[in-house]
């Protein structure tokens, strides 16, 4: 199973040109294939310290807004990789984790851990990717250096994108400067 997550998280890389697309398609193959209970992406607005949800699966519609330009808790997980660079990770909510809204929200939807990792571009940390999992000492050795792997590859991948789309920029502005130079 955790090839085919790997497997097909690939194949989605290949088969679309665009971040969001990337995401959407991300969140759906961890929900279904990786098997997780809850997914979901969000970009920092670094300025303001908040995250926002970008795309998901499996968040229940009523708590859907709580991660929507959401300020993200100093020391809190986002904050934690927003500043180190590194993954964080929950393997026992109840036990490991102190914040009492998040503690009910697990309780709610039976999430015993978690991991948060940065998703970046060119180098910088853009966002999270965020793994919910029913069972408690989910995150081991071998799924961490998985989703490592995972997380690194859709960042190469809005590499590529941002290096076409600078391309495409480009090739434009040559394309009407010498518009404008032919009599």
């Amino acid at each position: 199973t955790q090839y085919s997550f790997l497997s097909e998280i690939n194949q989605s890389i290949l088969h679309t040109d665009n971040d969001v697309s990337l995401f959407r398609k991300s969140c759906l193959v961890a929900f279904k294939v990786g098997k997780f209970k809850m997914t979901w992406i969000g970009l920092f607005e670094c300025n303001n310290q908040k995250i926002n949800l970008v795309t998901q699966k499996g968040i229940p519609e009523e708590d859907l807004k709580v991660f929507k330009n959401a300020p993200y808790a100093k020391n809190g997980p986002q904050d934690f990789v927003m500043s180190t660079g590194e993954y964080y990770i929950c393997n026992n909510l109840s036990r490991d984790f102190r914040d009492e809204y998040w503690i009910s929200f697990a309780k709610r939807n039976d999430i015993q851990s978690f991991m948060v990792l940065p998703i970046k571009k060119e180098g910088k940390i853009i966002g999270t990717f965020n793994l919910y999992s029913t069972d408690i000492d989910f995150f081991d050795k071998e799924e961490i250096g998985l989703l490592t792997k995972i997380v690194n590859d859709i960042s190469l991948a809005l590499d590529l994108f941002e290096k076409e789309r600078k391309h495409k920029e480009i090739e434009n502005r040559i394309f009407s400067n010498e518009k404008d130079f032919v009599p």
